[in-house]
């Protein structure tokens, strides 16, 4: 106890008090200072930055729930926002050839537009090539069906110009085209499913209606308003040949 006594004789207050304070677990300890704007320490401590988004009232600065930067320097620092480039930034031009996308950040060129790789119009974020966009094309008068991915049947490959290639054959749904199956294609308007079996799922052909069929004209008159499909049919013996194809 002498020796503690005559340490804290010799010990000035200020000194003291800095040793109490490295030994206490409770003792409050300085909040530090932020620079005049605080942006600089705030971006040095990325700790629990999470990703976020920017508007483009955020371009420039913080974004406006403060987890991320639209500025110039958030590279640097490695706190951009999610989609700072596509929103803040000058697109970059992509060159004929080159990968384009819907998450390819980018245009393409002047004369050129970005072609989806085939088969893939029903994938999500897909990407293509950027492709010289052909106007008023002259082409050869041959049958080769193409569907474009706008669900549109082409009568062959140049036909189709511009557009995305989704699989060559007619569209499904389309006259001639595949209906029915396990994802339950359905014929457009003037055509009907002739499926190629009994079973469940079962896939068939879309076949054009005839006039005289009852094909979408149950309870009514054919379109050519030759025969009827309606229950009074069999009594005045004017029945399409079709109705119990159709209408049961």
């Amino acid at each position: 106890m002498k020796n503690l006594s005559q340490l804290l004789a010799v010990v000035p207050a200020a000194a003291l008090a800095a040793i109490v304070s490295l030994n206490g677990c409770d003792a409050e300890q300085p909040e530090p200072e932020l620079a005049a704007d605080g942006h600089d320490d705030a971006r040095a401590d990325n700790a629990f930055r999470v990703s976020g988004y920017c508007s483009p009232d955020d371009c420039g600065d913080q974004s406006s729930t403060g987890t991320c930067w639209c500025d110039d320097q958030c590279e640097s620092y490695g706190d951009c926002c999610d989609n700072k480039a596509l929103t803040c930034d000058e697109p970059p031009v992509i060159a004929q050839d080159e990968a384009c996308g819907e998450r390819i950040v980018g245009n393409c060129d002047d004369g050129l537009v970005c072609q989806r790789n085939p088969n893939s119009c029903f994938v999500r974020d897909f990407w293509g090539t950027c492709q010289p966009e052909v106007t008023d094309p002259i082409c050869p008068a041959v049958y080769m069906p193409v569907c474009g991915c706008d669900d549109v049947t082409y009568s062959n490959a140049c036909a189709l110009c511009n557009g995305s290639l989704a699989y060559d054959g007619v569209c499904n749904g389309d006259i001639g085209g595949m209906c029915g199956g396990i994802a339950g294609f359905q014929c457009v308007e003037g055509a009907h499913c002739e499926l190629e079996g009994d079973f469940p799922d079962a896939a068939g052909i879309c076949v054009e209606d005839a006039t005289d069929s009852c094909s979408n004209h149950c309870d009514g008159q054919s379109e050519d308003g030759t025969c009827w499909c309606d229950e009074a049919c069999v009594g005045y013996g004017d029945c399409c040949a079709d109705i119990n194809t159709f209408c049961g």
